[in-house]
């Protein structure tokens, strides 16, 4: 019988082009994204990163911005929700589980 993880290593069999971080970095901005989505009217968007802690001005030009959604979730708003915003609520980063899983293996 042939071992194919040690002729190949294990990087054969991962997803290429994306790295752990890469991947948690992604699954936070289509959150982001989602909850920015529900964020309809300006004053809502403006109101909620108010209470988020960003500074008077940056909240009224994010909020009035006329970007589309995935543009705005993947760079400015990661900035107003950082990990320890959705730790808050209860997500796992997914490369602190992948790392606890094979740490256990």
């Amino acid at each position: 019988m042939v071992d194919v993880a040690g002729i190949w290593g294990e990087d054969y069999y991962s997803y290429p082009g994306k790295s752990d971080f890469e991947w948690s970095e992604v699954s936070r901005s289509h959150i982001s994204w989602c909850l920015w989505k529900q964020w309809k009217k300006v004053r809502t968007k403006y109101r909620n990163l108010i209470k988020l802690g960003l500074p008077d001005w940056a909240a009224l030009s994010l909020a009035n911005t006329r970007k589309a959604y995935w543009h705005i979730a993947g760079g400015s708003l990661n900035s107003a929700l950082p990990n320890a915003y959705w730790a808050n609520l209860g997500l796992m980063s997914l490369t602190n589980r992948y790392y606890e899983i094979r740490s256990a293996l």
